[in-house]
């Protein structure tokens, strides 16, 4: 197996975690409060309980940081004071990724100016809309939330957002304080298991009534899920009234019967929590070897209705695998409280891409109990998702062209079609044909040369669907997706390169395709493009046959826009930029990357179609904007990359993230 650092090192990681960060995700289990999702303060992301419970345990002093009562201000500042007791964890890069993403942090923890970020976090949490610039941060389409039984309109919740599950949460063990609580939940007086399973059975039908899509049961690892006779399930249920010692083992299998049956009625899924063992307060991963098994009894006697696993023991992975593999309405969750580390979920993650069909699991589910934080916990799922898949394809058990879609369907679409929320991949269809003929994102043919086609493609589609980071021109070895024999060119505004990238195009596949790396295939085809492009005389009628210097400003064709900050939009000659300038400029680009570009100045190519020109617009002025905060090159491009794949998707939300880069 590839070295995971090293596999981080390849273009397929690159590639996919590049597509893999504009791909939509559903969040199926937290505990925020639908009706005021956001973190009250900073210190309510700082604080956040797994975190916080490091720093303690490391020797963090209470003072303010633990104290209710004391001002927001002063809590944040002292759990700020702190960090640096832990800052090598995996929840510490996740405050970090979700603090640079909420509200610009860069840099060390301990160096920040918390005065400000709380002032940030004040402001932001007021802004209209923001729990849904935190699920685009984070690439979030819908969460699953607890609701009451009443429909989410009637609760004044974001419907665009949130899809409700049954806030009835069936306990992993029965009490009589757990009784009352169901009680109270379910308005039913329960005095035996017969009423239970009624009261259960009801509310979950008033649950399913009001768009509910799922309910939740905890099992407890050490209780076994051991069938009773009636006699001995009525016995616990009167041990469980007294609170008396005895054997739980019969009304915990009730319980789970109770849960699934109900389910099945309502048409829900049952996602079922297998917990741990607490030890002198602290919860602890545990999983009995013969869990696994008892539990598959219980889902194969239940066919009608989908159950879906998380346990936080990353050890019972293989058998819940096995488990899964064989029974078609079982289903595992993501990776879970004390198995989301990166160790942990790249052998969980590699464990199901081996042995399971990738309609079997979802791979994400935050646990969050503030929103923001279901962005740094976005990013650790992804970047392990990629790994994982990316160590998949160097090995050679999967093409680069099969990897995205597995990622496609652990993050978003197994879990749409388990909850039944719109947006779900259907089965794959025929590709529509045009009338010339012609499937997409083919245009016409242009040009064959020695049994190579050359082939003029819709590169906004190919950047939509295939690769965000398709730019002018490519082929096979570069982007897999392209047949081994043609070469795509992205339809140009003014058709008057094409020529100079089929020469490219030809010195790149022949060098690539004989074991040559891309940057080196990438400079010999420059070389040979050159020659092309001076032979065509752009050089000698910029510079007047060498008699001046270039001048940036020469490649303005014309202003698209002045914006309110002093920063000029241009409509440049793409052509004379990659013949004077910069063969490899493509599409737009602006001072900060290119120092041709004049000063406080954005280009866009005008070979871009007008279709496509507002989001690549869109990745330079983000990806300007950030540098100017110090960001560098690669960070911005990877985010404004990632924003402009969004929109991609998303077209409508185009206009509104323009005006958040100043494009008013």
């Amino acid at each position: 197996m590839p070295d995971f650092c090293a596999v981080t090192q390849t273009p397929v990681y690159r590639r996919l975690t590049s597509a893999i960060d504009a791909l939509p995700a559903v969040d199926t289990h937290v505990h925020l409060k639908a009706s005021d999702p956001l973190a009250s303060d900073l210190a309510e992301i700082l604080g956040y309980h797994n975190y916080a419970a490091e720093l303690f345990g490391a020797g963090a002093p209470a003072g303010p940081a633990r104290d209710p009562e004391a001002p927001a201000a002063a809590r944040a500042q002292a759990l700020a004071k702190e960090l640096h007791r832990s800052p090598s964890s995996t929840h510490a890069w996740m405050l970090r990724e979700t603090l640079r993403a909420a509200y610009g942090v860069e840099g060390p923890l301990p160096l920040v100016d918390w005065g400000r970020v709380f002032s940030a976090a004040e402001t932001a949490r007021t802004r209209p809309g923001r729990l849904r610039d935190i699920c685009r941060l984070a690439g979030i389409h819908r969460i699953l939330v607890h609701a009451p039984p009443r429909p989410l309109s009637d609760l004044g919740w974001d419907e665009e957002v949130f899809v409700p599950l049954s806030d009835l949460v069936i306990p992993r063990r029965l009490s009589r304080k757990t009784l009352s609580d169901l009680e109270e939940q379910t308005s039913a007086s329960i005095a035996g298991p017969s009423d239970l399973q009624g009261a259960v059975t009801a509310y979950l039908r008033r649950a399913a009534a009001a768009g509910a899509r799922g309910a939740r049961v905890n099992l407890d690892p050490d209780i076994p899920l051991a069938r009773g006779s009636a006699g001995a399930m009525a016995a616990a249920f009167d041990r469980a009234l007294s609170d008396a010692p005895g054997d739980p083992a019969p009304m915990n299998a009730f319980l789970l019967d109770a849960a699934a049956t109900a389910a099945a009625e309502a048409g829900m899924t049952l996602q079922v929590f297998i917990g741990g063992r607490t030890w002198a307060g602290v919860h602890l991963p545990h999983a009995p070897a013969e869990l696994a098994g008892r539990l598959l009894e219980y889902v194969a006697a239940h066919p009608a209705v989908n159950f879906e696993v998380y346990c936080h023991a990353a050890g019972l992975t293989q058998e819940l695998c096995v488990a899964a593999k064989y029974q078609a309405n079982l289903h595992l969750g993501g990776a879970w409280w004390f198995a989301q580390f990166p160790e942990l979920m790249r052998t969980m993650l590699a464990l199901r891409l081996e042995m399971l069909s990738p309609l079997k699991w979802t791979g994400f589910f935050s646990d969050a109990y503030v929103a923001e934080w279901i962005i740094g916990k976005s990013a650790l799922v992804r970047r392990e998702l990629a790994r994982a898949l990316a160590a998949k394809v160097l090995e050679g058990y999967l093409s680069e062209e099969e990897a995205l879609p597995l990622a496609r369907a652990a993050l978003h679409d197994n879990a749409c079609r388990l909850y039944r929320i719109e947006g779900a991949a259907e089965p794959a269809a025929a590709v529509p044909v045009a009338d010339d003929g012609l499937a997409p994102p083919y245009r016409r043919k242009v040009d064959d040369r020695g049994g190579i086609a050359v082939w003029e493609v819709d590169g906004g589609y190919v950047r939509k669907h295939l690769d965000r980071e398709f730019t002018n021109f490519g082929q096979h070895y570069r982007f897999p997706f392209i047949p081994k024999d043609e070469l795509w060119l992205d339809r140009e505004a003014d058709p008057d390169e094409e020529q100079f990238f089929i020469e490219h195009l030809l010195v790149e596949r022949r060098l690539m395709a004989k074991g040559k790396a891309y940057a080196e295939a990438l400079a010999q085809a420059n070389r040979v493009e050159r020659k092309y492009r001076r032979r065509a005389g752009d050089l000698a009628r910029l510079t007047q046959r060498g008699k001046r210097l270039p001048n940036g400003a020469q490649a303005h064709k014309r202003l698209w826009k002045a914006l309110d900050g002093g920063v000029s939009v241009w409509i440049v000659d793409g052509r004379m930029v990659r013949s004077v300038f910069d063969i490899d400029f493509t599409a737009g680009g602006h001072d900060y990357v290119y120092e041709f570009v004049p000063e406080n100045t954005v280009w866009i190519d005008d070979d871009v179609e007008e279709e496509e020109r507002g989001y690549v617009l869109l990745h330079e002025l983000h990806e300007r904007n950030r540098m100017a905060k110090g960001w560098t090159y690669e960070r911005a491009h990877h985010d404004s990359s990632r924003i402009e794949y969004h929109c991609r998707q998303h077209p409508d939300e185009l206009h509104d993230w323009l005006a958040q880069e100043g494009w008013a």
